[in-house]
């Protein structure tokens, strides 16, 4: 931050203190305040040329939090901030965030070091549980999305699991879902788990294992495919029956 932003700073909170009241002071704060972000922690948006600019003030509906060093947020300057509710916590260093859709995102995540986390194009969540709670953990979730509330995607499971030989069996492994995956609400993925794209979760299905397969409905404790040769469509059931209606009379 350089002193001229410091300085700014100091008479903005000044100016909250004196003309607006606890909540509007709370709102004009994060428009205005510049970021002191520090030990090389970064904060980035991408624009929609792909190139990418530093933030200069706090993300709106956002809580990033840095413990560590040499961490990166990155997310898409046109996702839909105003829908979103985004907590992030870095706890060790050199883990990167990556948001790259231009939908609403509400999620709460936490990383160690070298941890990733990537959300893809025209990708929304509703309300989402993001663990990768050990080093080197990753979790990628393709593009186009649709992921209802109170999911969980657990990389990692917190605490260690040994043999009988004394011999740690249960490193983080990385999760990966496809893209067109639409996950029902309370979900929970495991670690190591692979979703295949084009494929439907069920509603409290907990998801302990790959499926490679295509155009599926998986479902259950433990998720197993349920129904196959299917599709799914993002709107709702009389919105596409009307869509379909306007469509044959086009």
């Amino acid at each position: 931050m350089s002193k001229l932003q410091k300085i700014k700073n100091f008479i903005f909170r000044i100016t909250s203190l004196a003309f607006f009241s606890r909540k509007n002071r709370h709102k004009f704060l994060n428009n205005y305040l510049y970021l002191n972000l520090k030990n090389n922690n970064k904060i980035i948006f991408i624009m929609k040329n792909g190139d990418e600019k530093t933030a200069k003030h706090k993300i709106k509906n956002s809580n990033i939090e840095f413990y560590g060093k040499n961490n990166t947020f990155k997310i898409a300057y046109n996702c839909d901030f105003k829908k979103s509710h985004i907590n992030i916590v870095f706890y060790g260093n050199n883990a990167t965030v990556n948001i790259l859709t231009n939908k609403h995102i509400v999620i709460d995540a936490d990383l160690c070091s070298n941890s990733y986390l990537e959300i893809g194009v025209n990708t929304y969540t509703n309300g989402s549980h993001i663990h990768l709670a050990e080093d080197n953990a990753k979790i990628i979730i393709g593009n186009n999305c649709a992921i209802s509330w109170n999911t969980s995607f657990l990389a990692t499971d917190y605490h260690t699991i040994l043999n009988n030989k004394n011999e740690i069996i249960n490193q983080t492994k990385p999760i990966i879902i496809g893209d067109n995956v639409w996950i029902g609400c309370n979900t929970t993925f495991t670690k190591g788990v692979n979703i295949a794209s084009d494929n439907i979760i069920g509603t409290s299905s907990v998801v302990t294992k790959s499926f490679l397969e295509n155009n599926c409905i998986i479902a259950g404790n433990p998720a197993k495919i349920v129904k196959q040769n299917i599709d799914w469509k993002i709107q709702k059931v009389d919105e596409y029956i009307n869509f379909q209606e306007k469509a044959s009379h086009s």
